[in-house]
């Protein structure tokens, strides 16, 4: 019976000292979101992680445009972003959201990998799923709109397809801390 015991203490020891028990409560994702900045601007309110920035954005329906730091090219322009957008919503919001990504899908730069329903925040919205290419960069894409007031607004997050997944944690903290102030 003494044997199984010290067997027993061995194996949770091998896996405690390989990391597989995290007994300091230490979560990988918050730790790299060491600063938090906020702003507040056409209607909504967020936070972000500290080595992200205000950066400028090539669409005319943005209201705020969020780039990793070491992202941001000659022109201002960040490659791994958060845009939020703001636009007037023609006829019913869905159709208008579903006319945009049929409009999109037609044209061979773009590839729609998923779309439906979400809620974040209490907010039900919807999400599309897409890469495009713009023949030196693809990226990947997620796209979360609501309907708030009568307007669609949308968040945008996007980084070349090599680059999204490491960027993860940080979009969710800033769709996580998006607020609607109007």
């Amino acid at each position: 019976m003494k044997k199984y015991i010290i067997g027993i203490l061995v194996v949770l020891l091998v896996i405690f000292c390989s990391g597989c028990i995290d007994l300091g409560g230490n979560n990988e994702e918050n730790d790299n979101i060491t600063e938090v900045q906020s702003i507040s601007k056409g209607g909504v309110s967020i936070q972000y992680p500290g080595d992200w920035v205000v950066s400028q954005s090539s669409s005319n329906y943005s209201v705020l445009a969020l780039s990793q730091s070491d992202s941001i090219d000659m022109s201002k322009v960040g490659q791994v972003t958060v845009n939020i957008e703001k636009r007037p919503i023609e006829g019913d919001f869905n159709n208008f959201v579903n006319s945009t990504y049929d409009a999109i899908e037609e044209q061979e730069e773009f590839t729609l990998i998923s779309s439906g329903a979400v809620i974040v925040n209490d907010l039900e919205g919807l999400q599309y799923i897409y890469q495009s290419n713009d023949g030196n960069v693809t990226k990947e894409h997620s796209a979360l709109w609501f309907n708030h007031n009568g307007e669609a607004y949308v968040i945008l997050c996007s980084a070349p397809v090599s680059q999204y997944a490491q960027n993860q944690g940080a979009f969710d903290f800033i769709v996580e801390n998006f607020k609607f102030i109007a």
